[in-house]
């Protein structure tokens, strides 16, 4: 261990302290940085996630109108391309199931 002298030492305690609150400045600041970014994540999530359901429904007016799934498929294999899409849904206003599709990642 550290001999009693050098640890009374103001420049020991000095030089100890400043370690320590640079230690908590780091930590504080790292999570501080993590929530603003997984904050900024979400938000881009879920504006492109609103900018594809517009899209999407924008473009399969009449396919969902007409009632007919093969009119919605390019449609929805179209949205289906992006990276970010998990699956898409297309109901009737009465909740009748007109397209499903979901990808399965390994």
């Amino acid at each position: 261990m550290l001999n009693k002298k050098i640890r009374d030492s103001f420049s020991f305690r000095i030089f100890r302290d400043f370690t320590v609150l640079i230690i908590i400045l780091t930590v504080v600041f790292t999570i501080l940085i993590i929530r603003k970014q997984n904050e900024t994540n979400k938000e881009e999530l879920i504006e492109t996630g609103m900018m594809l359901a517009d899209l999407l429904a924008n473009s399969s007016t009449t396919g969902v109108f007409a009632e007919n799934s093969d009119l919605l498929k390019e449609d929805v294999n179209g949205i289906m391309l992006q990276s970010s899409v998990a699956g898409v849904s297309i109901y009737t206003i009465d909740n009748k199931y007109l397209s499903l599709e979901h990808l399965m990642r390994s």
